[in-house]
């Protein structure tokens, strides 16, 4: 019976590089008889030097067990990528090219050989006959991080299970790496940090008193349906606490003794909130106060997401 294989396409962002010399690095695999190898797709290039890297995942059982490995491989390595602050596209936000089936079946002819869409993302195959992908893209890299550092990131998170909301804000995180813009890169980072929130419900002598408030304006007359459903809405919204304080709270638990800007974690984020809320509602920040803040953003999110792998240095 033919087993599955999994492979994760996906491209460096311009400006970083994962420091390993050969064409592909393996993984350990913390499952018997199944093989992880990180691959370089361009011909004789290194992983540090190619435009195009894979993930792949051979010997699974089924498609669907080969799948399921795909996506906890996939979330290892987005994690272990944002600890390392390597942005990497999996083409989620990218337009894809297509080739019809009836294109391959055609390919394959010419070629004699099984050929594949070569799709970004995961894509989960049959493994024999050992296909061939039809190739589109490249791009350059610059900075080099180290190959045993990603390793070591890997290994800590593959038992690290992502929730709904720190899969989405790691997502954002590594799209903010292809923002050519200071300030989208900013904002993108933002949302990353704001994802990841949940505002609590204010002490019950607050809450009480947001109550009778909502109460008041209820009863008010005078007040045209719309203008009240409208006051109704902002003053329930009262009953969590604020964003920024949610923001503070949730840097001061995880990250207590680290600083970023000389500040520590929750003055941090109430500075960069601060540039936040200024670039969104038009007051034009300085922008050379967005381009100190960015780089150090970029840290306390990739120290936020961290979990286990925080302490890898």
């Amino acid at each position: 019976m033919n087993d599955y294989s999994f492979r994760l396409r996906f491209k460096f962002y311009d400006g970083t590089k994962l420091g390993v010399e050969d064409g592909q690095l393996r993984l350990d695999c913390p499952e018997a008889n199944r093989s992880l190898t990180l691959k370089s797709l361009i011909p004789e290039q290194s992983i540090k030097d190619s435009s195009e890297v894979a993930l792949i995942g051979e010997s699974w059982p089924s498609e669907r067990e080969a799948h399921q490995a795909g996506e906890r491989y996939t979330e290892a390595l987005l994690l272990s990528m944002a600890r390392m602050q390597i942005g990497v596209d999996l083409g989620a936000r990218s337009p894809q090219a297509v080739v019809t089936r009836s294109g391959l079946q055609w390919m394959g002819e010419k070629v004699g050989e099984r050929v594949l869409q070569d799709s970004a993302g995961l894509m989960v195959f049959e493994s024999t006959p050992v296909p061939k992908f039809v190739s589109v893209g490249t791009m350059s890299v610059q900075l080099i991080r180290p190959a045993k550092r990603f390793e070591s990131c890997f290994q800590a998170a593959i038992d690290h299970d992502l929730s709904p909301r720190e899969r989405l804000s790691v997502e954002l995180f590594n799209a903010s790496f292809f923002e050519s813009s200071i300030d989208a890169r900013f904002l993108t980072l933002m949302i990353a940090v704001e994802a990841l929130l949940q505002p609590a419900t204010r002490e019950q002598h607050s809450k009480d008193h947001v109550d009778r408030l909502i109460a008041l304006t209820r009863d008010a007359l005078g007040i045209d349906d719309d203008e009240k459903e409208s006051l109704l809405g902002s003053l329930r919204f009262l009953r969590k606490d604020s964003i920024s304080r949610t923001g503070r709270n949730l840097a001061n638990a995880m990250l207590a003794g680290r600083q970023y800007m000389e500040l520590p974690p929750d003055e941090f984020f109430k500075h960069c909130y601060k540039l936040r809320s200024s670039l969104v509602h038009g007051s034009a920040p300085r922008r050379e106060d967005i381009a100190n803040a960015v780089s150090r953003l970029a840290d306390f999110v990739s120290d936020l997401l961290a979990g286990p792998l925080l302490e890898i240095e």
